[in-house]
């Protein structure tokens, strides 16, 4: 059951890491925007969380969106024991449902930066995060 607490907890987290990899991106000189991004696509109020221009496969715009999953969720439990990412490997492919297509249909790539609550990061997230912090215009 999501709690309001459970909930509070986990956009406090979200935004902190969010917060984290826009300074990675200062660091980097890498362009990274974090408002407006429900322009993008049709009004549906969903909206990726970091728009990086020209970041993206063959210069294209790149926007990531930060999702955490707690793998001790009811519904994930069974599997996770298991398997270690199941959690964050569902919570990528209902990010990827969400927001893929709207993002692709306007010529802008989407990438889902998936962590678990216990600290299991995506690959995916560890490349961004490091590609932001290292990058180096000329």
């Amino acid at each position: 059951l999501l709690t309001n607490e459970n909930y509070n907890y986990i956009i406090y987290n979200c935004n902190a890491i969010q917060n984290d990899l826009m300074d990675m991106a200062r660091h980097g000189n890498v362009r990274a925007i974090d408002y407006g991004l429900s322009r993008m696509t049709q009004n549906d109020n969903r909206k990726g969380d970091i728009l990086f221009p020209g970041f993206g496969t063959n210069g294209k715009d790149l926007v990531v969106d930060i999702c955490i999953a707690n793998a001790c969720c009811k519904s994930y439990t069974p599997l996770s024991c298991d398997t270690q990412g199941h959690a964050m490997s569902i919570l990528e492919k209902r990010e990827n449902d969400k927001y893929l297509m709207a993002y692709n249909n306007v010529g802008v790539e989407f990438k889902p930066l998936a962590m678990e609550m216990h600290g299991l990061t995506s690959d995916t997230f560890k490349n961004i995060f490091q590609e932001t912090s290292s990058y180096r215009s000329e």
